[in-house]
């Protein structure tokens, strides 16, 4: 990445900055300068790579800085100034150096002087090939002697047509994507509003450019607030999270003779248990629907007797079952009943043994509807590996638990793309049945970009 600070001769000064992508840049000229600064010109630039191929696209932003509009040459410096090393690249391929650290005081004015001159010269000479870049296109420039060299001379002068095509497709296409209205000027307030709101959500680095060329394709006006920008921002940001969300479907119960059955399935200490009576307190006492529980879960004695005494609170039935034989006869049991809830056994997603178990054990259930129930207090890591584990088992749906429990969620970008599968509950501290609520898109979304 390269940071090129320039001072056109008789016109304010100017940054190029050179980056892998916008946000890149962004953040760097925030650091840098603040919010005193100005677009002044932008592209996506193609170094060529290996026989025309494999090439890495960067971009280039010019700004104009308005702390140099009113610099004046200074011959006598009245304090000493410390002079950072300055290295310029010109469009050539060479480096020029400026000069090394020095500390300048009025004792060797000569020095300084020089200094100066070589500066300024070098500032010249990068305004010069910074006026001759902005008036050609990437592609309408000859190659230098240095990009010459980077592809083999035998095949240089037969290629070069070719070379030039493909360079033309890609600038125009990709440039087009990555910022959209190429003759409005994107306002760097809102790419930093942007860039703000997917770091504090959690969204994926690698995420990051692809939202961003999104929400900079609409035109942007000028001048507005910064609380405007951040709606904006809001506004078109979570749009790319409910494109890519998949669907919110909640619990259907059934009817008599005909139940709903709904199985929870998920690792040991994401709250199947827990989720599971606010599900029946909610069935039962809000939508007033017969509910019967069935636990597969002989191996946790103190999780049969929560869910037990929670019963008898509520006056539902709870069946437990040991072995697989007495799944179906439970099942059958309740058949007058419209929504029949299973709890299973916690199992870790590393052991795929266990894993079978459960499928085995919800085999002899028919129509049976599988809820996975995923923490998000827990590593994402840990959530992406569980998704894809359970998969072993096979489920329908997903429910969140422990939203209370958790920060930034949005590595849930990278589980809508790898696991498309519906949502139906949010579960939020531990009250029986407040803390459940249906899943809505609006509401993930919400979750995703507030949640901190």
């Amino acid at each position: 990445m390269l940071l090129n600070e320039l001072k056109a001769t008789g016109d304010a000064g100017h940054t190029r900055v050179v980056a892998p992508d916008y946000a890149t840049a962004v953040r760097i000229l925030q650091e840098r300068f603040g919010s005193e600064w100005t677009v002044v010109h932008s592209r996506k630039v193609r170094r060529p790579g290996f026989f025309g191929w494999f090439g890495v696209s960067d971009v280039v932003v010019i700004v104009r800085n308005e702390k140099l509009d009113n610099i004046v040459p200074v011959g006598i410096f009245e304090s000493p100034i410390q002079l950072p090393m300055v290295s310029t690249v010109s469009t050539s391929g060479s480096v020029i150096e400026v000069g090394a650290q020095h500390r300048l005081d009025n004792s060797n004015p000569d020095r300084c002087n020089n200094l100066i001159d070589q500066l300024e010269s070098a500032k010249t000479q990068i305004a010069s090939e910074l006026q001759q870049m902005c008036a050609t296109t990437v592609v309408d420039r000859k190659l230098e002697d240095w990009e010459r060299n980077d592809l083999p001379s035998s095949d240089f002068e037969s290629g070069s047509d070719q070379f030039h095509e493909e360079c033309s497709e890609d600038v125009s296409v990709d440039f087009q994507d990555e910022v959209g209205d190429v003759d409005g000027v994107i306002d760097p307030h809102f790419l930093g509003a942007v860039s703000t709101l997917l770091e504090s959500s959690g969204i994926p680095s690698h995420a990051h450019s692809k939202i961003i060329s999104t929400v900079c394709a609409e035109a942007i006006y000028p001048d507005l607030p910064a609380m405007e920008l951040e709606e904006i921002a809001y506004a078109r940001v979570g749009a790319c999270l409910l494109e890519r969300m998949p669907q919110t479907i909640p619990i259907l119960p059934g009817s008599s003779g005909a139940p709903r059955i709904v199985a929870l399935v998920g690792p040991t200490g994401v709250g199947k248990t827990t989720t599971l009576a606010k599900l029946a307190s909610h069935f039962h006492l809000v939508e007033k629907k017969r509910v019967g529980l069935v636990t597969l879960d002989s191996y946790r004695i103190g999780a049969i007797e929560q869910l037990r005494r929670f019963t008898e609170i509520l006056g539902l039935p709870l069946k437990t079952v040991s072995n697989l034989e007495g799944v179906k006869v439970a099942i059958d049991g309740f058949s007058d009943c419209d929504l029949i809830l299973v709890d299973t056994a916690g199992r870790s997603q590393r052991d795929v043994e266990r894993l079978e178990e459960v499928k085995e054990s919800l085999s002899s259930i028919d129509d049976v509807e599988v809820h996975l129930c995923l923490s998000l207090g827990a590593a994402p890591d840990a959530v992406l590996a569980t998704a894809e584990s359970f998969r072993l088992v096979g489920y329908d749906r997903v429910i969140f638990t422990k939203r209370d429990e958790s920060y930034r969620k949005g590595f849930l970008w990278d589980l809508f793309g790898f696991s498309p599968v519906p949502i139906s509950y949010v579960t939020c501290g531990q009250e029986v049945p407040e803390d459940i609520v249906e899943a809505t898109p609006e509401g993930i979304k919400e979750m995703i970009l507030e949640d901190r």
